[in-house]
């Protein structure tokens, strides 16, 4: 499933084709627990993040990622990130990027299969891909 852009991503975009400096946005890796239905209008507030023992948030490295474009279609994608739980009982939904710099929601991603954790904890592993129309 593609990622739905936030309207604050896409207003950053924006301001950059404008001439405009945005502020350098520090990207974090989310696990989402409650099934939502991502939409550009969401704030960081729609997401209810993972609290499982032994789950972090992950900063996603400027120069870790690797981009491709093909067909006016800019795809940029994160190497392989595994979520670690050290006990279980919920389900995680999805992934949420956020911003630190801005400290608002970049984009989102609803899972096709969500991932029930075992009770006695497990891991989950979750490519992250950013896909961006650049041509008109």
């Amino acid at each position: 499933m593609t990622a739905v852009l936030n309207s604050e991503l896409i207003s950053n975009r924006a301001a950059y084709t404008l001439g405009q400096a945005p502020p350098i946005p520090k990207p974090r890796l989310r696990l989402f627990v409650a099934a939502v239905d991502p939409t550009c209008e969401d704030s960081i507030t729609d997401y209810e993040e993972c609290t499982l023992a032994g789950y972090a948030s992950v900063p996603l490295v400027p120069g870790n990622w690797s981009c491709s474009q093909a067909a006016c279609v800019e795809t940029c994608t994160y190497p392989l990130i595994t979520f670690t739980f050290t006990a279980g009982g919920e389900t995680i939904y999805g992934h949420f990027v956020t911003d630190d710099t801005s400290g608002g929601l970049m984009f989102s991603e609803l899972w096709t299969t969500p991932f029930a954790v075992p009770s006695s904890g497990g891991s989950v592993q979750v490519t992250v891909q950013w896909v961006d129309q650049e041509c008109p």
